[in-house]
């Protein structure tokens, strides 16, 4: 009689090799990038790091046609790999890259508690990997994944009572992406107003250290943004886009409902733990910057893995997230709303999670 392994074993086994094919495959497809092109906006970084340490405003040009939109603070952490050749530092920035997304769920797993064995564990991983925000952030070369990481070991961090160097990540973090600054009212209306006026002053800190390219992105580049006239492109998930595609084409309205969404969720989640409104305001803030790309959406994740891990509300959520059009699909000419699919899916978990902590 043949001796038969037990179901959790093969569950393990099972998910391991899900877990290693799913990374396999997008490594592969890295590495063919790696050898024939460039992850493109890994290359705007280390050229913008190369014209800060010539004494070079890195805001006032372009890299192959892109401009550098990221605060000041982070240019000395780019010129680090300036220090190697192109292709070397490219590889260990999407090692990096890798690292710091299951670096983040792991620690929503252990922010939240989430009863999750191994193996579920590990087939979750594979599955959020095989993502579009997850392919795109890697096959771009974004600093998303590692701005991820910072915001939810900050959050960590807060919970275990490690005020001082919580704070001084969420700088960091803000260094990297604008916008986890953004969570500091979540703080603020626990009153917790030391660690609100540390993290601010430390991330002053970080990015004043040149004031001249502090005052140009922050008095220049930052409120262009926020006033430029809005592009139907497909890749811009943000609320400002889905209003272009409704109709509304005026900014200042879409900044207005933007930031009244933005309060209305920070005033509904008082009540709620800090963690859970930490992760229900993070998923928002993206999609209220005056452009966010798919990639973006990966800030959402911690949402998803904390309160719809479950069954088969994680595949309903993750179908969307798997699948994307091509810009010149006839649907999306047709009704171009159809194009804020994955807007609208963040909306929802923002909208039902928010309301979940209010009944509870």
């Amino acid at each position: 009689m043949k001796k038969t392994l037990p179901k959790p074993k093969l569950f393990l086994i099972g998910s391991i090799i899900l877990f290693t094919v799913s990374i396999a495959q997008i490594t592969f497809n890295l590495a063919k990038i790696n050898q024939t092109a460039y992850l493109l906006d890994f290359k705007v970084y280390y050229l913008a790091a190369q014209e800060f340490t010539k004494g070079n405003n890195p805001y006032q040009t372009t890299y192959v046609n892109i401009p550098f939109n990221y605060p000041p603070g982070v240019l000395p952490i780019l010129w680090l790999f300036t220090l190697l050749p192109f292709s070397v530092s490219q590889t260990i920035f999407t090692l990096i890259s890798f690292l710091t997304f299951y670096l983040s769920l792991y620690l929503i797993i252990k922010i939240t508690k989430i009863p999750l064995s191994l193996p579920f564990t590990l087939t979750l991983f594979a599955f959020l990997t095989q993502t579009f925000p997850v392919k795109f952030t890697l096959a771009m070369g974004q600093i998303n994944h590692i701005a991820l990481f910072l915001t939810i070991l900050s959050l960590y961090l807060s919970n275990q009572s490690k005020k001082f160097s919580s704070a001084l990540t969420l700088a960091l973090a803000a260094t990297t992406k604008i916008f986890p600054l953004a969570l500091l009212p979540i703080f603020f209306i626990r009153k917790q107003y030391h660690y609100v006026i540390t993290s601010f002053s430390l991330f002053l800190l970080i990015n004043l250290f040149k004031p001249s390219l502090f005052t140009h992105y922050f008095f220049s580049l930052i409120p262009s943004f926020f006033i430029s006239i809005s592009t139907n492109n497909f890749y811009d998930q943000s609320l400002k886009s889905l209003f272009l595609r409704l109709g509304l084409t005026t900014p200042i309205i879409a900044l207005i409902i933007s930031l009244t969404l933005y309060f209305a969720i920070i005033l509904a989640t008082r009540k709620s733990t800090l963690s859970r409104a930490f992760i229900i305001l993070l998923a928002l803030l993206p999609l209220t910057t005056p452009v966010a790309w798919q990639h973006q959406l990966v800030f959402a994740y911690p949402l998803i893995l904390a309160y719809y891990y479950r069954l088969p509300a994680f595949f309903l959520i993750w179908i969307p997230l798997a699948f994307h059009f091509s810009p010149g699909n006839q649907i999306l000419d047709t009704l171009p709303v159809i194009a804020s699919y994955q807007t609208l899916l963040i909306l929802v978990l923002v909208f039902h999670s928010t309301i979940t902590s209010l009944k509870n």
